[in-house]
Parts: structure tokens; C-alpha cells; sequence
């Protein structure tokens, strides 16, 4: 049966930043629409000898290791606007959106225009998601992918552990995908990404539906940019570490061998997001895709450093001064001699992208807390509230509310715990996180 992969599945950072990220803008090979590649099996490498005797037209058995673009079906759906916004007001920065640029990639990769929906914001009404997917499923065939996006508000109740996600007028239960996906998909894969408050929820209900299934069926791989049951800051950066991803981008080759794989893209997001976002990205990789399925033909490093997370002292202390600046996350983007260019990952703008000293930097080592310790941790209302440590990965805490029951649980960001010693923390009237209201 399919499992999620919390411990093997997130980056976003700007598009023209992924490509100061160790390549050039002509420096990518991308890899699928000739099929020119394949994986032979979960984590097996592929073998110069293996390359040749693949050719332009491997075998039925080794295209099912590679993404087709020409045999993939996208629906993108994306909002930064909403109904009833002011006008000139938005939920995020629309200077920084690229959905259109994620859906010019794919274009670029070789997905034919009229398999692919890009719907944003007021297209993306209720009717209009629900009739169009519809419509691009029930021209599906056999073997086909189906490549889907969503990014959006999110909502999630405990009590009835229902997910769902806004429209440009409205609001969906997750279900608004699954059951036409279930019932009118003819292919054989899904790639789902969801990018919304509680994006793992997507995941979840996919793994659900595998589960029901018994595993028969098309299979899914998914990548969320956060957890079940947390609220997401990502903005336009889980879009930008899906291009990465399909367009070869090095830093996304986790086992450097050549090739950006799901397995790949899974891990990545999961170490990523929770180092930009503080998102806890999980994954499900489910039985007839292999975890070796090849996304991309990865470019090489310019530098062994480039990828590499750590914080940036900002701004540069004047010379021969006591005084220090703050440090900031940053991302290194090249590399040169002692120096080296960082992107602070805080958002998607470039302007302060800049070169600094080494000795502006230092390694990102935020607390640590051991499971079972006692915090104070903030939940979306802004409020603090007493939690115990149930777990860690990365930067990230697993904690549950003090009085509260499991369905309850998050995982925590560095700027969300702390911990409890000296606090005065409330104890009661803990609301269910976000329970009724979209995020």
C-alpha cells in the first residue's frame, strides 16, 4: 500500500533567482519529450551503457519511468485575488507571481496547449474549476499523466477532519477533485501539488483513495507545501520549487546523479520548505510509480556550495564597528573564491540578492527542543499557548496542545516555539486552530 513519506519528500524561491542557482538560462537540458531517459527501478543509477542502449525511444516499460510531457494532461489552479477584495488590494504580491511562468515551462517542456487548463483567480470560479476539470478528464487515455496544481486559501476542521480550498467565489471540499478524479481519470499517473493552508489534507485524501482502491488503479505522486493540519506562508515560493523540479535546476538533485527525480522533488520540498516557509511538505509516492520517476535531466553545480541554506548577517557592519546586524535565511546562489552570492528566502524578490563575505554567514542552527519538553508555541490566532514536543525533523517541532487531542497537533517553526521556562502562557480557551475558517 501506498504510505505518506514524511521523512523523504519543499523550495521556492524566484525564477529569476532558480536561474543564478548554479546554471545558466541555456545551461538546463531538459529531459521527457522525446523520452530520451529512464529510471530502471527505486533508486537504481542509470549507467552511461543504460543511456545509449535507451536511445530516443525506449521500451513501453522504461517510458513509465519518465515523465511525457506530450502525454500529460495539466490543470493549474491558482489565485492571488479573491471576490470582494478591494480593488488594488490582493492576498499576496501579485509582482512576484509566476504560475504563468510555471505554466510557460511546461508549455516549453512539450505539453500540448490544448491539454492544458490554467485557471486564475476569477476564472477560477466554483463552476468553472468543477466543468473544465471535468471536461480535460473525460478526453483522458490510457497512459496519460495528469499534472495537477493548487494554489490557494485552505481550510481544515478537526472535528470532521475535512480539507478544502477557496474558489475565486467560493469555497471546495477537497473532494470537488478527488471524485472526478477517481471516477473519469483514464490514465496512469497523477502528479498533485497542492499549495494551500493545509495542503497536506491533498495527500492525505489521495493516500485514502489508493488505500480503497487496493492499490489498482492509476497511481498518485504527491507533494504538498505544508502539513495536514498547518497554516502556510510559502506565497509564490512552492510554485518556484515546482519549476526547479521540471526544469532541471541541480539543487533539486538530491542524490546528485543527473536526474531530478519525484523522489527528488519529495525530499527536497520537505527540506526546503520547512527551512523558508517553516512548512512541513509531506509526500506520497504510491505503488506503480517508481520513486526514480524522472522529472528532468539535471544540469550540473556551478559551485558546491550553490543550494546551500544558512543565515546572512544584513546589514554589513561598518568597518572597524561593534555594532551587528541582524541575520537573516539566505540561500547561496554562486559562489566565487571566498565570497559568496545569497538570495534571502524570505520572498521572491531579487533586489537584495547580493555578494558577502564568509564572514557575514553563519550555519542556520535554530533551537532544539527533546521530545516531550515542555513549550509555549503560537498558534494562527497569533496567540501562545502551552504544547508538548512530539517529534522533530529539520528546524520543524511536532507538538501537541496542552488538553487537546491529536487532531489538533502541528508542527512548529522556529518563530512559533519557544521555550516554556518563565512564560505565562494561557491555558484555556485554546480555539480549534483555524477550525471553521479558511486561511
Amino acid at each position: 500500500m501506498g504510505t505518506k513519506e514524511y521523512d523523504v519528500v519543499t523550495v521556492t524561491i524566484s525564477r529569476r533567482a532558480a536561474l543564478s542557482l548554479g546554471m545558466s538560462a541555456t545551461s538546463a537540458v531538459l529531459w521527457g519529450c522525446e523520452g530520451k531517459a529512464s529510471r530502471l527501478g527505486a533508486g537504481a543509477a542509470v549507467s552511461p551503457q543504460q543511456d545509449e542502449r535507451l536511445g530516443t525511444s525506449p521500451p513501453k516499460a522504461a517510458q513509465a519511468s519518465v515523465w511525457l510531457p506530450e502525454k500529460t494532461r495539466a490543470f493549474v489552479v491558482c489565485l492571488g485575488r479573491f471576490q470582494g477584495e478591494p480593488e488594488g488590494q490582493s492576498t499576496w504580491s501579485l509582482t512576484e507571481r509566476n504560475d504563468p511562468a510555471f505554466v510557460d515551462l511546461l508549455r516549453t517542456r512539450g505539453v500540448p496547449t490544448k491539454q492544458l487548463v490554467h485557471l486564475a483567480d476569477q476564472a477560477a470560479t466554483s463552476e468553472a474549476i468543477q466543468t473544465q476539470l471535468a471536461a480535460l478528464l473525460a478526453q483522458s487515455k490510457p497512459e496519460e499523466t495528469l499534472l495537477l496544481y493548487v494554489g490557494s486559501h485552505g481550510s481544515y476542521k478537526a472535528k470532521t477532519d475535512a480539507h478544502g480550498f477557496s474558489s475565486f467565489d467560493g469555497h471546495l471540499p477537497v473532494e470537488t477533485l478527488f471524485a472526478p478524479l477517481e471516477s473519469s481519470f483514464r490514465g496512469a499517473r497523477v502528479l498533485l501539488f497542492s499549495d494551500t493552508c493545509y495542503s497536506g489534507g491533498f495527500v492525505e485524501k489521495a493516500e485514502q483513495n489508493v488505500k480503497r482502491r487496493s492499490g489498482e488503479g492509476f497511481a498518485y505522486g504527491a507533494v504538498s507545501s505544508t502539513g495536514p493540519h498547518e497554516v502556510a506562508w510559502s506565497g509564490w515560493r512552492f510554485v518556484d520549487l515546482l519549476m526547479r523540479a521540471f526544469s532541471g535546476n541541480p539543487v533539486v538533485d538530491e542524490d546528485a546523479d543527473g536526474v531530478v527525480s519525484l523522489s527528488d522533488l519529495a525530499n527536497y520540498a520537505s527540506r526546503h520548505m520547512a527551512f523558508i516557509a517553516e512548512g512541513r511538505s509531506i509526500s506520497l509516492i504510491s505503488p506503480g510509480l517508481s520513486p526514480s520517476y524522472a522529472l528532468a535531466k539535471a544540469a550540473r553545480k556551478s559551485h558546491p556550495r550553490v543550494g546551500e541554506r544558512l543565515e546572512v548577517e544584513w546589514p554589513a557592519p561598518p568597518a572597524g564597528s561593534s555594532e551587528r546586524g541582524s541575520f537573516y535565511a539566505a540561500e547561496v546562489i554562486e559562489a566565487r573564491g571566498e565570497e559568496l552570492k545569497v538570495h534571502y528566502t524570505a520572498n521572491l524578490k531579487t533586489e537584495s540578492d547580493e555578494w558577502v563575505s564568509q564572514q557575514r554567514t553563519r550555519p542556520f542552527r535554530p533551537a532544539q527542543y527533546e521530545e516531550g519538553a515542555a513549550v509555549s508555541v503560537k498558534a494562527s490566532s497569533k496567540k501562545w499557548y502551552p504544547a508538548r514536543v512530539k517529534a522533530r525533523f529539520e528546524s520543524l517541532h511536532l507538538c501537541s496542545y496542552d488538553g487537546w487531542s491529536s487532531e489538533y497537533d502541528e508542527w512548529f517553526g522556529p518563530s512559533r516555539i519557544r521555550a516554556a521556562q518563565g512564560e505565562s502562557v494561557e491555558a484555556t480557551a485554546l480555539p480549534a486552530p483555524s477550525d471553521d475558517l479558511p486561511k
